[in-house]
C-alpha cells in the first residue's frame, strides 16, 4: 500500500470525484482488483462518511466498486444540500 499511505483520506471536505479519481489511480497503481478497491476504500473514509459507510449492512451494502461508486456519489451529492 506504498501509494494509498499519501492519499488524503475523504471526510467529507474533498470534492468527491477528485477524491475518487485519486483514490482509483492510486489502486490502479498498486495493481489492485476492483473488489480489493471496495474492500479498502473504507480505510480511507473519516469522520460522517467512514460513519455512512459503516453503517451499511445486508442488502444496502454495495457488493461492487460500481455500486459503491453511485451510493458514494449520491451520499456526496447529498451532504452538499
Amino acid at each position: 500500500m506504498a501509494f494509498m499511505k499519501y492519499l488524503t483520506p475523504y471526510s467529507g471536505k474533498e470534492d468527491p470525484k477528485s477524491w475518487l479519481e485519486s483514490y482509483e489511480s492510486a489502486a490502479k497503481a498498486e495493481k489492485w482488483s476492483a473488489s480489493q478497491m471496495l474492500e479498502c476504500v473504507g480505510l480511507k473514509l473519516k469522520k460522517k462518511a467512514e460513519d455512512s459507510f459503516s453503517n451499511l449492512t445486508g442488502e444496502a451494502k454495495p457488493k461492487s466498486w460500481e455500486q459503491f461508486l453511485t451510493l458514494f456519489l449520491e451520499e456526496s451529492s447529498t451532504e452538499d444540500h
